[in-house]
């Protein structure tokens, strides 16, 4: 963790006197689906977590990207280990939509995914820099 992803941390988990609570390791990406889901269904959000919303969101990307990247921003082969990771992550999934697209069988083909299969198929379709990587929507 960055010293901006521990400002967030630290932040929400003053604020709440421990009522939001979860592994160290998951925290941001907790964080951050909690405060998804209390605005996706219009429940109240606790003040001191409304202010580093922006803050929060940037950081639990980041958090998910390190994790589906294989930690490569901390190795000596920073875009090896990031596409051999993605690779392993997403690979098979992707190949399989690619060989749906190449061979057309005029059916609609309708998939349905979560953020942990979204993410890796992002990773693998965009640029590592791309600014819409920059931010986790719900």
């Amino acid at each position: 963790r960055d010293a901006a992803q521990q400002q967030v941390v630290e932040h929400i988990d003053t604020g709440s006197r421990g009522s939001w609570r979860a592994h160290v390791v998951w925290q941001l990406i907790a964080f951050r689906d909690w405060y998804s889901c209390r605005v996706a269904c219009r429940k109240p959000v606790p003040e001191h977590v409304a202010q580093v919303a922006v803050s929060l969101d940037t950081a639990a990307a980041r958090n998910m990207h390190t994790v589906f990247e294989g930690g490569a921003e901390f190795t000596p082969h920073p875009a090896e280990t990031r596409r051999e990771a993605v690779r392993l992550a997403i690979g098979r999934m992707l190949r399989f939509l690619v060989e749906r697209l190449e061979r057309p069988d005029q059916t609609l083909h309708l998939y349905s995914g979560h953020d942990w299969t979204v993410t890796p198929l992002l990773l693998a379709l965009c640029r590592h820099d791309e600014p819409a990587l920059r931010s986790r929507r719900p």
